[in-house]
């Protein structure tokens, strides 16, 4: 009677290492816990498709905005245009009616992103 008892149980050992894992599982420390970042890494490029996405439309209708503040100033600015015989008075008004505006809004953003 035992030669079958221990019979069955080296079998059973046996069936055990075969079925089981018959290697050791080594892992750095900690390393299941980054599994659950995988996920979150995912939903990362998602928030960066919509940020780039709502920037790109915020910087077109900025662009139409501007382009309208610049008609609307070069009717004003025409007639010192024609006067000083100069066309560059054009350049100077967009670079204060656009280009300030828009460095200073930049800078802003930098100081506030530091």
């Amino acid at each position: 009677m035992e030669s079958t008892d221990t019979s069955h149980s080296i079998r059973i050992r046996q069936a055990a290492f075969t079925r089981l894992s018959p290697t050791p599982n080594a892992e750095i420390p900690g390393g299941s816990w980054l599994v659950g970042t995988v996920t979150r890494a995912s939903r990362g490029a998602w928030v960066t498709l919509f940020g780039a996405t709502g920037i790109t439309a915020m910087a077109l209708a900025s662009s139409l905005n501007s382009l309208a503040e610049f008609q609307r100033f070069s009717r004003s600015v025409a007639p010192l245009g024609v006067l000083t015989g100069r066309h560059r008075i054009f350049l100077t008004t967009a670079a204060w009616t656009l280009l300030l505006p828009l460095l200073l809004a930049a800078g802003l953003g930098l100081l506030t992103n530091v």
